[in-house]
């Protein structure tokens, strides 16, 4: 008799959580953003003739040393467009030194594979754009060539055995 009272019991539990929960999800806040950082510096990218294409853009990766992982994760506030390049932008109160910028961004400019990093400093309403040059080891592009050399191969084969095959 106790077993059963229990079982109807925390059946009715779960029926009215699962009842609150789904009501809350389904229920929508009206409620408007207030104005803030982020979109102060989009407002200034628009003016300035950017075109703002994404939201949040997050890099991440994880390195291996010996036995320890070190975990990298660090989100552009947008991916802007200007002249045909695409930038990482940054938007806050104050800018990061060089020595940040380039230890702790670079990996982000070459996860995202945009052409430059750009920090809006809105309280002194500073811009710094920043750009770096990656400068590859002959190996890489031996190794390149290489590869699209086999892929060309492999096209001309398929190619071949297609006019073969008619």
């Amino acid at each position: 008799m106790l077993t059963v009272l229990g079982i109807v019991a925390a059946a009715l539990l779960v029926y009215f959580v699962g009842k609150s929960m789904i009501s809350q999800r389904l229920e929508k806040v009206d409620e408007s953003t207030p104005e803030g950082v982020p979109q102060a510096g989009a407002r200034w990218l628009v003016k300035n003739g950017y075109e703002v294409l994404q939201a949040e853009n997050e890099a991440k990766y994880i390195g291996y040393v010996d036995a320890a992982s070190i975990a990298y994760r660090e989100k552009a506030h947008f991916i802007a467009r200007k002249d045909g390049h695409e930038y990482a932008v940054f938007v806050g109160l104050d800018c990061p030194s060089r020595e940040e910028i380039c230890q702790r961004y670079f990996p982000l400019f070459v996860i995202l594979g945009v052409h430059g990093l750009i920090f809006l400093n809105l309280t002194d309403e500073s811009v710094h754009h920043v750009d770096f040059t990656v400068f590859r080891s002959r190996r890489y592009h031996v190794r390149h060539m290489f590869y699209r050399g086999l892929w060309f191969a492999g096209g001309m084969l398929f190619t071949f055995a297609c006019i073969h095959r008619m």
